[in-house]
């Protein structure tokens, strides 16, 4: 959610024509969703995320991580012309069909390699999956690439 102040949000509609302020109600409770906690999910798998992008500088990849995209990383190997989006996983995430639908198309337009790296249970569509703990024990890049195949 973007954070602006109420004059500045006023000014935005009045220029673009579009609402984008919204009244809110102070007193009335917030019902918890089940977004919010498909939030927390992702949060507490992200704790894994420094390992994994660890790793992959251990084996010479450029790596970022990301924020407004369904997946969680990319990392990019110059010398062999390979560049990986990933995307981490918990066993309870509820969306985990539509980010691999969006992480698969994502990689098809970029010609990128797409994986997850889990917990250790494999989602059921095509694409490569390694589990965090078998990431850990990971001597070579050569291993690395031959799990993404």
């Amino acid at each position: 959610m973007a954070k602006a102040s109420v004059s500045a949000a006023y000014k935005l509609e009045w220029i673009l024509g579009v609402k984008i302020a919204q009244p809110i109600q102070l007193f009335q409770t917030i019902t918890q969703n089940k977004d919010f906690f498909a939030t927390a999910k992702r949060k507490i798998v992200r704790k894994r995320l420094p390992m994994i992008l660890k790793k992959f500088a251990h084996f010479n990849f450029k790596v970022t991580t990301t924020k407004m995209a369904p997946f969680d990383f990319i990392a990019q190997l110059p010398d062999e012309q390979l560049t990986i989006i990933g995307g981490v996983t918990g066993k309870n995430e509820s969306n985990i069909t539509q980010r691999i639908e969006e992480i698969t198309s994502i990689s098809k337009v970029i010609n990128a390699q797409p994986v997850f790296i889990t917990d250790g249970n494999k989602p059921l569509h095509n694409i490569p999956t390694i589990c965090w703990k078998e990431l850990e024990g990971i001597k070579f890049s050569e291993d690395l690439t031959t799990l993404l195949s």
